[in-house]
């Protein structure tokens, strides 16, 4: 069983690459978005992030990837809701945007109100009543 320290090295290590692949594919991000989300969805399963004292995905994407977080976190997501050949297909901004449409439908409804809401009565009384 390796020790601690030898755990965090190898993990470092291989953070290490898989930025240095980050790097090679974000130069045709249009081409290459299905690969660059696959490595970075498997940064965030590995939990490669911590070896360099990051506390969360967000966190590590919002300071070492050069994208953007909401561009790295959707490209994370790709792989897991899209199959190669479909993400492909549609393009980068038509994935990215179904991702969003995804979001938006699966967040709770704001709640209604029980009651209908009365208007609210004016401060001074009409002038010119009684």
């Amino acid at each position: 069983m390796p020790t601690a320290a030898e755990k965090i090295k190898a993990q470092i290590a291989e953070l290490h690459a898989a930025l240095g692949k980050v790097r090679a594919l974000r130069k045709n991000l249009e081409r290459t978005f299905y690969q660059l989300g696959e490595i970075l969805r498997g940064i965030h399963d590995a939990k490669l992030y911590e070896a360099k004292g990051y506390g969360s995905f967000e966190a590590f994407v919002e300071r070492e990837i050069d994208l953007g977080k909401t561009t790295a976190l959707y490209l994370a997501r790709v792989p897991i809701v899209f199959h190669e050949s479909a993400a492909q297909a549609f393009g980068m901004e038509a994935v990215f945007r179904a991702l969003a449409a995804l979001d938006e439908a699966t967040q709770p409804a704001a709640p209604r109100p029980l009651a209908p809401q009365r208007p609210a009565l004016p401060l001074k009384p009409p002038k010119g009543g009684r």
